[in-house]
């Protein structure tokens, strides 16, 4: 088996990317934390509580949907013995989405939880 260059340097590549992130997330969240009053926690996991909504969209999207889900939903519907009925995990995701922002995401954004 002969050894994949342009695999090789392409994950080289990625991964030097996602390093210079990491360092470069790392500097900017210590810079910011001289700057405001928020704790660690917030600043770690809220993201201050500045996060748009667009980035919050796609991050609990992420949170939810991976590749068990994806996978595990194929799975069900191509099952002759369940089928598309019993794949009811994408509409309990969605309601849940829907009643969670309306009822916690303005109490959670303006941290009065």
């Amino acid at each position: 088996m002969a050894l994949n260059v342009p695999g090789l340097v392409a994950t080289l590549l990625f991964y030097a990317l996602v390093l210079g992130i990491g360092i470069w997330a790392s500097v900017k969240s210590k810079r910011d934390r001289g700057r405001t009053q928020a704790q660690h926690s917030d600043m770690a996991l809220l993201g201050d509580r500045k996060i748009s909504l667009l980035v919050g969209i796609f991050t609990s999207t992420a949170t939810w949907v991976g590749g068990t889900f994806i996978i595990g939903t194929a799975e069900t519907v191509y099952d002759p013995g369940q089928g598309l009925l019993w794949a009811v995990m994408p509409l309990a995701a969605t309601v849940a989405f829907v009643l969670g922002g309306l009822f916690f995401a303005e109490p959670m954004r303006t941290g009065s939880t």
